[in-house]
């Protein structure tokens, strides 16, 4: 049915905004914290999926995806 359909659709989403913030963590972000265009960086430390909808832990702060303005990924370090 097109109900099943519709929600096939959005857990989908949500499996792929989840693997999205997942990638980030370890990564460097700015992120956008209010309409005033205040901003705030840190290190992705976690995913937080409590709220149903996948949000990046920055600074012991939860942050939806659209608020990321920049991504600085981890450095690599190489063994010698």
């Amino acid at each position: 049915s097109n109900t099943t359909t519709q929600t096939d659709m959005s857990q989908m989403a949500a499996s792929q905004t989840f693997s999205e913030a997942t990638a980030l963590i370890g990564s460097q972000v700015n992120l956008q914290v209010d309409a005033n265009g205040d901003t705030t960086q840190g290190v992705v430390s976690g995913v937080d999926a409590s709220s149903g909808t996948a949000q990046i832990v920055v600074n012991g702060q939860s942050y939806s995806l659209s608020q990321v303005l920049s991504v600085t990924p981890p450095a690599t370090t190489t063994t010698q």
